[in-house]
C-alpha cells in the first residue's frame, strides 16, 4: 500500500473552491469579522470545526473573506440558516 500524504493547504484551497463562500466588507462588518481569528470564532460557535474549512482574504476587493468548506453540508447549512446578512 502506498503511502500518500495529506493534500497541503493550497491544495484544499484549489480542491473546495466549488464549496464557497465569500463575506463582502458589510457582511464581515455586521458579523463583527475583521480578522481570520474572528472567522475561525464564528465558525467554532455554529458547530463547525476548524479541520472543515480553509478561510482567506478574497483575491478581489479590500475587506472581503472568502470562506472555503471541506463538506458541503457546512456550506449548506450557513447559507439555508439566514446568518449571513443579505
Amino acid at each position: 500500500m502506498e503511502n500518500t500524504p495529506d493534500p497541503g493547504y493550497s491544495e484544499l484551497w484549489r480542491q473546495w473552491k466549488p464549496r464557497s463562500i465569500t463575506l463582502s466588507v458589510a457582511q464581515t462588518t455586521q458579523l463583527g469579522i475583521t480578522k481570520r481569528a474572528h472567522v475561525y470564532d464564528w465558525l467554532y460557535e455554529l458547530g463547525i470545526q476548524p479541520d472543515r474549512y480553509i478561510c482567506r482574504k478574497a483575491s478581489y476587493g479590500r475587506g472581503h473573506i472568502e470562506i472555503r468548506f471541506g463538506y458541503p453540508e457546512d456550506v449548506s447549512f450557513i447559507k439555508m440558516s439566514g446568518l449571513i446578512p443579505d
